[in-house]
């Protein structure tokens, strides 16, 4: 109430195994490591772009997106008086081939995935490149990739219904 979102949170005290979290677009939880690990595909089942903050446990290989350490003066477990907190975006799922043409030609985009971080090459024109700065957050993506002569090209977009819409840029030989 004292921060003007008393409308717009819930906080519920429930058995997790039986609460229908699907309407959800922030979750905090406290929950042990093999805890997290089952509730996991839930999770990533839920909308790209809900966020999520763990208190001092991870998700197994899936890494969080920002990570800290806090002082925690007087937490009854563990030894060093400290709290470790963990954010996640649930990522789209943009695995597999994406084609489409543009100004510079057909582009044809493969990639493989591992929760938010993406790896891949693009064909401009026949020839192709590793992408580079890949970046997946929720429904966002981008990436670059130089091809040929040196062009480097820039995309950027939004994972809509099995589609990306979004902006391409490319900056002559370097």
């Amino acid at each position: 109430a004292k921060a003007g979102v008393a409308n717009r949170a819930v906080f519920y005290e429930r058995d997790l195994h039986e609460t229908d979290i699907s309407k959800a677009d922030v979750l905090t939880i406290y929950l042990l490591p093999e805890v997290n690990l089952m509730v996991r595909p839930r999770i990533l089942a839920l909308k790209p772009g809900t966020r999520l903050v763990s208190h001092d446990y991870g998700f197994g290989e899936w890494p969080p997106d920002v990570e800290f350490t806090m002082d925690a003066p007087g937490k009854p477990v563990g030894r060093d008086q400290k709290s470790k907190v963990l954010y996640y975006v649930v990522p789209s799922q943009v695995a597999g081939k994406w084609v489409w043409k543009g100004p510079g030609g057909e582009f044809a985009l493969e990639l493989e995935q591992a929760f938010q971080k993406i790896t891949g090459t693009v064909t401009v024109g026949g020839k192709r490149a590793a992408i580079e700065k890949p970046q997946l957050t929720g429904y966002d993506i981008s990436f670059e990739a130089v091809v040929g002569d040196g062009v480097r090209h820039q995309f950027s977009g939004r994972v809509y219904n099995n589609a990306i819409e979004g902006v391409y840029l490319s900056a002559g030989a370097s």
